[in-house]
């Protein structure tokens, strides 16, 4: 994680989680009351759509004019693997929609979702109806 330090300020969009982002900012996020903290560091050093992976906690997003929290979806977690990379697909399927970053959370959890809750890597029937299927079955 420290490779990208000199490079934040020509990151548009990040997703690390808490150790990645605690070892770039250099305090602890400890819970709610530091999400928005570590966000706005974050974007003092450049970067513009911040998504915060906590775990089991979900996702803290900005993109610092909007920044918010959402949980996981409840849906069966199978296997993790790909999660997070099924995570990125989404955030950059929804940002060439051109959707606001709730949306974009929203959507990007749909995608990971779909990947826990399969035995493979890779969740071959990933697609965006696929998706808003998911998301009207564990609405966020």
């Amino acid at each position: 994680v420290e490779k990208i330090r000199p490079w934040l300020h020509r990151i548009n969009t990040l997703k690390p989680n808490r150790s990645e982002a605690e070892q770039l900012c250099g305090f602890r996020i400890a819970g709610p009351d530091t999400w928005p903290m570590a966000a706005a560091w974050f974007h003092r050093a450049g970067v513009q759509r911040l998504f915060l992976s906590l775990g089991d906690q979900g996702i803290f997003y900005s993109d610092g004019e909007c920044q918010g929290h959402l949980p996981v979806l409840g849906s069966p977690v199978v296997n993790v693997t790909g999660g997070g990379d099924a995570f990125m697909a989404g955030l950059a399927h929804a940002w060439l929609q051109e959707q606001g970053i709730m949306e974009t959370t929203r959507f990007a959890l749909g995608c990971a979702a779909l990947t826990v809750n399969c035995s493979d890597t890779v969740f071959s029937g990933l697609s965006k109806a696929a998706v808003e299927r998911m998301l009207e079955e564990y609405p966020c």
